[in-house]
């Protein structure tokens, strides 16, 4: 078993959840031997960069995680895969490297 596997095993394991947004990322858990015991199922997590207040209307799920990293210690990690959509996220990325308000910025 890799380092890096172990690693997977130990972080993963002592999670309260871990909310993979494909299914290729539960399969390549799968075949690496990576414990997918706490895995849910989410959804994309570019609502993480900050939005507009005054037009933003959250989803049921948005809302949850964003009530859920209100009152706790939250860790969102990209996927393994954010690569292969850089192309189509073009916007998002450039608001990724841009500061947000006061100075702070989107890693934490």
């Amino acid at each position: 078993m890799s380092n890096l596997t172990k690693l997977a095993n130990y972080v993963f394991g002592h999670c309260d959840a871990l909310i993979l947004r494909e299914s290729v990322s539960l399969d390549l858990m799968k075949r690496s031997n990576i414990t997918t015991a706490k895995v849910e199922h989410g959804v994309d997590t570019a609502w993480l960069v900050d939005h507009h207040t005054e037009d933003f209307t959250a989803s049921y799920a948005v809302q949850h995680w964003l009530d859920v990293a209100a009152q706790q210690k939250t860790v969102a990690i990209p996927c393994a895969n954010w690569h292969r959509s850089t192309n189509v996220s073009a916007p998002l990325s450039k608001r990724m490297k841009k500061p947000l308000p006061g100075g702070q910025s989107h890693s934490r």
